[in-house]
């Protein structure tokens, strides 16, 4: 995941994508930018060849154009949903068109559920993918906004009724959050990790 970054405040100072702010208040600091957080680990954005995106929402994908040699591993659903829209269609989608680089297309490298990069986890945003993957200390299950918050998916807390306002679908999204409750109750030892974390 890639946090929003001041790309997203100012594209949305104007209609119609000021209605995303307006709707998903964003908040993020310089220093929370992954630009930042990087430098402060003593790693190059030069050095990072690949960005996953788990879907598109702006709050997701503020960050992108900040990493100029990267290639961008996702959904193909995911980007099919939303590449064709402007104004009030991408807004719906929570989507903001111009914080993909232009030449997003050309560093892109999709993938499908057949290929096990990604876990599917629908229903927040179409074609929407989790990350399994192993660091030196532990497991990790990066399921984005899959679930809103860490104490959600421990507990099995549905989120604010509200929020179904910008699912993609609330079906899937339940299916999905159910089946993270349930992963995270089997494999206590996995870390996951959602958008609060």
């Amino acid at each position: 995941m890639i946090p929003a970054t001041p790309n997203v405040f100012s594209l949305t100072h104007r209609f119609p994508y000021s209605l995303y702010r307006w709707a998903t208040p964003v908040f993020c600091t310089e220093k929370q930018t992954a630009v930042h957080q990087l430098k402060v680990a003593g790693i190059k954005v030069s050095d990072i060849q690949y960005v996953i995106l788990s879907h598109f929402h702006a709050d997701q994908i503020g960050g992108v154009c900040d990493f100029p040699q990267a290639s961008f591993v996702y959904m193909q659903e995911a980007y099919d949903n939303v590449k064709q829209r402007s104004g009030l269609s991408a807004i719906r989608a929570g989507f903001l068109p111009d914080l993909l680089p232009r030449d997003f297309e050309r560093r892109s490298l999709p993938v499908d559920e057949k290929q096990l990069i990604g876990v599917d986890v629908p229903g927040h945003a179409a074609g929407q993918m989790g990350v399994l993957f192993v660091t030196e200390d532990q497991p990790y299950f990066l399921c984005a906004d899959a679930v809103w918050s860490s104490r959600a998916y421990r507990e099995a807390l549905p989120p604010h009724w509200l929020t179904g306002l910008i699912l993609d679908s609330r079906h899937e999204y339940k299916d999905s959050f159910q089946r993270i409750h349930q992963f995270h109750r089997e494999h206590p030892g996995l870390e996951t990790v959602s958008f609060d974390r």
